[in-house]
């Protein structure tokens, strides 16, 4: 199965990488969530989990 990141950066965990965590959960995939403002080194913590695809959290105009 994949090993699947979220990745934000506002501190808070949103609803949609919550639910989509629980279902990939449930199909045996192993995801992880990273806050990156709680991380204290954020970049060596994602690159330990090994993650096959890696997803970001965005609300909508936050993308630029």
């Amino acid at each position: 199965m994949a090993r699947i990141a979220f990745v934000d950066n506002m501190g808070v965990e949103k609803l949609g990488i919550l639910y989509l965590s629980s279902v990939l959960k449930q199909e045996g995939h192993q995801v992880d969530v990273f806050l990156e403002p709680f991380e204290p080194d954020f970049i060596d913590a994602l690159k330990s989990f090994q993650p096959d695809f890696v997803g970001f959290g965005s609300f909508i105009g936050q993308e630029s």
